[in-house]
């Protein structure tokens, strides 16, 4: 793994559990 910086790190971790979210939210589609 890259070394992040904390801003990064805390995007990434917010853009990362987002999409989990959506994903869960969403219907079960076709993978």
């Amino acid at each position: 793994m890259t070394m992040l910086t904390r801003p990064e790190a805390l995007a990434l971790e917010k853009a990362s559990s987002q999409q989990l979210e959506n994903l869960s939210a969403a219907p079960p589609v076709a993978r």
